[in-house]
């Protein structure tokens, strides 16, 4: 999927390959966006769920309001993914490797700043740092 424009003069644009496991769910990613200078580009990986996706289901859930009702009929519809890992740009110019556990919390960040200042933060289930490496 591509596209792109420019907005008040400024471009914007889109792109996103993916692979789908089956008849299942995207499972790898690679995408780019850019928005004037706000830019993100990576690769993502993603859990899929072991049933097979239930696509009339999803296709009504669309119309359903979001919420955590919304959400457990996504997941009963073997629709939704879980991130596990990406790989890439961020929107503040740094490179980041963030890897996830099976229930999609971030537990591991390791960073290079657009300044050149290295990172890696080690974080607990409820998403705060427990321990921090940073380069000399």
């Amino acid at each position: 999927m591509f596209s792109g424009a420019l907005k008040d003069g400024k471009p914007t644009n889109l792109g996103h390959c993916r692979s789908i496991a089956g008849d299942r769910t995207k499972t790898l990613a690679l995408g780019s966006t850019e928005d004037g200078k706000d830019r993100q580009v990576g690769l993502a990986i993603n859990d899929r769920p072991d049933q097979p996706v239930d696509f009339p289901a999803v296709a009504r859930l669309v119309q359903e309001p979001s919420g955590a009702t919304r959400d457990a009929a996504v997941r009963a519809a073997g629709a939704a993914v879980m991130p596990r890992a990406f790989l890439g740009r961020a929107l503040d110019k740094s490179s980041v490797l963030a890897m996830r556990d099976a229930a999609g919390r971030k537990r591991l960040e390791v960073r290079v700043g657009a300044d050149g200042k290295a990172s890696i933060d080690f974080l607990d289930a409820d998403g705060r740092v427990s321990r921090s490496i940073t380069g000399s």
